[in-house]
């Protein structure tokens, strides 16, 4: 278990220090030098209970802490303000509304289920505060190329479940096909292939 939660820590770490950057540098301007504030407060909503959620955390921390001992983002450190969204729409909505009017965040990086994924874009439309977030589906991709300047504010940084089916058929699961094939001397198998497209 410790092995997966460590390799679950390194993927989403590296995503989130992607996201941690990028979020940082929704606050501060292309041509400034350095910032007015010595701080960037960067919301994380996970579902705290859930080792994705810690993995997270855990991820987010990492990445802070590796931006900050490189200098930070034109000057200015990143601080982690960490709130539970339970891995749930109403949950992600009271976290996301927690960081943002109690913690004064300035921007918000999280989620991974769809539900929340749902409540971090209708959020990062209503605030208009710049979220970054996995865990999306092609739902609210649609959304966002319906009413792009409503949804603007929302960043995706993971493929929608559509394009992600296509790829484990077309290469996961025909490598395994062809192996499965290979090993037991069959001509044909039957794959079923399930995946999350829950809202």
């Amino acid at each position: 278990m410790a092995k997966i939660n460590r390799r679950m820590t390194v993927l989403v770490g590296g995503s989130l220090c992607m996201a941690l950057f990028f979020g940082a540098a929704f606050v501060a301007p292309a041509t400034a030098q350095s910032l007015d504030k010595k701080v960037i407060k960067i919301g994380v909503a996970a579902a705290l209970k859930q080792p994705f959620g810690q993995a997270s955390v855990r991820g987010a921390e990492m990445a802070a802490d590796e931006i900050n001992k490189a200098g930070g983002v034109l000057g200015a450190n990143i601080e982690l303000v960490v709130a539970d969204t339970e891995a749930t729409a109403p949950k992600a909505t009271e976290a996301i509304e927690r960081l943002y009017y109690r913690d004064k965040v300035d921007a918000i990086v999280g989620a991974y289920s769809s539900e929340e994924a749902t409540a971090f874009q209708e959020e990062s439309a209503k605030l208009k505060l710049n979220m970054l977030f996995h865990g999306t589906t092609h739902i609210l991709d649609d959304k966002y190329k319906g009413d792009s300047t409503k949804y603007k504010y929302y960043w995706n940084y993971i493929t929608s479940d559509l394009h992600y089916t296509d790829y484990v058929r077309d290469y996961q699961l025909g490598v395994l096909v062809d192996a499965l094939k290979k090993q037991l001397g069959l001509s044909k198998i039957n794959v079923g292939d399930l995946t999350d497209a829950a809202l």
